[in-house]
Order: C-alpha cells, then sequence, then structure tokens
C-alpha cells in the first residue's frame, strides 16, 4: 500500500481550528473599528460639516462621507458651499440610520446610498430635464474647479476605490471589512486630511477624528490642552 507523501517540510494546511480562531478575531477586529467609527458620529469627536434635514442637524465627518458614500457626498457638495448642507426631501429618522449605516456597517452601503439618493433628488421636472439629467449624471458628481476640499483626480480616485472593492488583498494590505477598506483608501488618498504626522523625514496626511477613535494616545493629544491639539503638524520623536 502507498503511503501519501507529506509534503514539503515547513508546509502545512491550516486545521479548522486556526481558520475558525482567524475568522474570530476578523470578526473581533471588524466590530471593533465599527464602534469605533460610530462613536465618532454619537459624540460628534470633531466634526467639520452639518447636515440639515427638516429641523434637525447632524454633525459629520466630511472624510467618512466621501470614504463610505462619495455619491451622496458630491450631490450634497454640489447645492451648498461651506461646511453646511441642506438635504431634502428625507426624514430626520432615515438620515439618521443611514448615518448610522455609513459609520458602522462592515458591509457596503451602495444601495442604501442610491435609496437616499434616489430621495433627495427626487424632484418635479419635465421630461425633458430629466432626460438631461441622466445623461449628465456622472458629470454632474465631478467636483467644481472651484472646490478646494475635493480632489481634482475625484474620478479616478473613485474608479481606483471601487476596483479596490473587488479584490480581497487590497493591494497586499488585509482588511476585516468593507469599512476597513474604504478607510484604508481614504488613508492612501489623503482626502480632506486635517493633520500632519511627522516621523523623521517622513509626512502622513491623516485625520483627527480617526485618530482619536482608534487611538488613545492620539485622542489625548489632539483632545485636550497639549500643544499638539490645535496644531496641524505633529513631530513624533524616537
Amino acid at each position: 500500500m502507498m503511503m501519501a507523501s507529506p509534503g514539503p517540510p515547513g508546509l502545512r494546511c491550516p486545521s479548522a481550528r486556526h481558520v475558525a480562531e482567524e475568522r474570530r478575531l476578523r470578526d473581533l477586529l471588524s466590530d471593533r473599528l465599527s464602534r469605533d467609527l460610530l462613536r465618532l458620529l454619537n459624540e460628534e469627536i470633531h466634526t467639520d460639516a452639518v447636515l440639515h434635514v427638516g429641523q434637525t442637524r447632524f454633525k459629520v465627518h466630511k472624510a467618512v462621507l466621501w470614504a463610505r458614500a462619495q455619491n451622496f457626498y458630491m450631490s450634497i457638495r454640489r447645492r451648498d458651499a461651506g461646511d453646511a448642507f441642506t438635504v431634502q426631501n428625507v426624514e430626520p429618522s432615515e438620515m439618521q440610520a443611514f448615518l448610522k449605516l455609513v459609520y458602522s456597517s462592515p458591509w457596503s452601503v451602495k444601495k442604501r446610498e442610491d435609496h437616499i439618493l434616489q430621495m433627495v433628488e427626487d424632484q418635479p421636472k419635465s421630461n425633458a430635464e430629466h432626460n438631461h439629467d441622466v445623461c449628465s449624471n456622472v458629470e454632474s458628481l465631478t467636483p467644481s474647479s472651484g472646490d478646494n476640499d475635493v480632489s481634482e483626480e475625484f474620478a479616478a480616485q473613485r474608479i481606483e476605490t471601487e476596483e479596490n472593492h473587488n479584490h480581497d488583498d487590497f493591494s497586499g494590505s488585509e482588511t476585516p471589512s468593507y469599512l476597513g477598506k474604504d478607510l484604508l483608501s481614504l488613508f492612501k488618498q489623503s482626502f480632506a486630511s486635517d493633520v500632519t504626522i511627522q516621523v523623521e523625514e517622513t509626512h502622513f496626511d491623516v485625520h483627527r477624528a480617526i485618530l482619536c477613535a482608534r487611538s488613545s494616545y492620539f485622542a489625548a493629544m489632539l483632545s485636550g490642552c497639549w500643544a499638539e491639539t490645535s496644531q496641524d503638524l505633529i513631530k513624533i520623536e524616537g
């Protein structure tokens, strides 16, 4: 009777227990990330924009909206300048539920985003206007040349982000959820960053709110009475 070859030394197939433990760890990391981001919304930590929905105000983060719901962000952006945006045709309870998904859902929020957009843009119009809007939908989502907060490479970045969602390895950096992928893409593209971390000669453009949500060290540094709290450039020594 022939015996099966044990295979090359050092090469072992992962056991069921190992796979289950790895999956449990990924679930824990995903859950922690969701909780941290949702705390940003609930506690209004370092918010930089306000959504006016009826008589209700929601303080939010431009970077999170852009990372998770780009079409929605660009839709409200092209209607209002500055940091205050009016959202019509949506109930406050619906917006609250949508924002909760944007900040904490480990899954893609594309379907819910499309639903909210349909309500926001559901205004009476003639057939000619409707056909024109359908044809120019992509162009209307492109930021104007005077919008300093929106990258000039928005279209290319959006395509790159959508392609990243189709690759599990995300350029070699494994993340536990769509939320993690979206935030990693945000970090790589440095959209709406509001603080720079310098380590020796290397600079990292990052976001105060996300640093505070994910790191107690940076939360103490950026939310307290330290000199770094109000600085745009923070040098990390050692």
